[in-house]
C-alpha cells in the first residue's frame, strides 16, 4: 500500500530474546533444570516470585502478572522480562539455532553444487 510516493507497510525488526517456558514440571517440582541463568538470577533479585502452590509472578512494567502453565517468559533485548502465551510465542519466534543451522545447510548445498558443475566440467575436460 502506497501513499504518494511513501510505502506504509513496515516489517518487523529481527531481534534475538532469551525465552523459557513455564511447564507442570516446574511448578510442581521445583526443577528449575534447564532455565536460563538470566531466570534463576531474577528469582533471585525478586523480579520473578514464586509462591508455595507453584504459581509465578514476573515483574514487567504492568507489575506482577501471572504466569500461566505453558506461557513463555522472554527476557528481550533491554534486559526486561514479558510474558507470552504459547500460540503467540511460536508465531512470533523461531529458535536461532535453527536458523544457523538452515543457513549452514544451505551453504553445504550451495557449495556442494557449484563444485558439482566444476567437476562435471572438469570431468568433461578429461575426456
Amino acid at each position: 500500500m502506497t501513499f504518494g510516493e511513501h510505502t506504509l507497510r513496515y516489517r518487523r525488526r529481527p531481534i534475538v530474546v532469551e525465552a523459557f517456558q513455564y511447564t507442570e514440571t516446574i511448578a510442581k517440582t521445583d526443577n528449575w533444570l534447564g532455565v536460563p541463568p538470566w531466570a534463576l538470577k531474577a528469582l533471585e533479585k525478586s523480579d520473578m516470585l514464586l509462591n508455595a502452590d507453584g504459581e509465578l509472578f514476573v515483574k514487567t512494567s504492568e507489575g506482577y502478572p501471572r504466569v500461566s502453565i505453558g506461557d513463555y517468559v522472554i527476557h528481550d533485548a533491554n534486559g526486561e522480562m514479558h510474558i507470552c502465551k504459547p500460540d503467540n510465542f511460536v508465531k512470533a519466534y523461531i529458535p536461532v539455532n535453527n536458523i544457523e543451522f538452515n543457513s549452514f545447510v544451505d551453504t553445504v548445498a550451495d557449495s556442494f553444487q557449484k563444485n558439482l558443475k566444476a567437476w562435471a566440467v572438469d570431468a568433461n575436460a578429461k575426456r
